[in-house]
């Protein structure tokens, strides 16, 4: 009877610490990316007219520094203003994921009320 427990116990305690090692998963590196580019395209100095969504298409080098592809938008002051706020700027991610290409959506909002 003895034997019986030990040996459920010990079958308990392996399953358990599988499900303890997940609990913690590293942060998502796309999400880390996407607040840092919000960061920096925050405090608009252009007038945006309407409500627009940009894809913005992008990549990281070597050194962690945006190169901005290309975007979507219409407007070339629009344009103007998301390659000055993020060409050349250096973004805080893992060094594993350099060379990568990003392609991401933010929402400007209208500066006219």
């Amino acid at each position: 009877m003895n034997t019986i427990k030990t040996f459920l116990f010990i079958v308990l305690i392996s399953f358990n610490s599988p499900v303890e090692a997940k609990t913690t998963l590293p942060p998502n590196d796309f999400t880390s990316v996407t607040q840092q580019i919000e960061t920096l395209l925050k405090a608009s100095e252009t007038t945006i007219y309407e409500d627009i969504v940009v894809a913005i298409k992008f990549k990281i080098d070597d050194n962690n520094k945006i190169t901005v592809i290309s975007n979507d938008s219409n407007s070339e002051r629009l344009t103007r203003f998301i390659k000055k706020r993020l060409n050349e700027k250096e973004l805080y991610i893992d060094q594993d994921n350099n060379y990568r290409f990003y392609t991401i959506s933010i929402q400007f909002l209208s500066t006219i009320y």
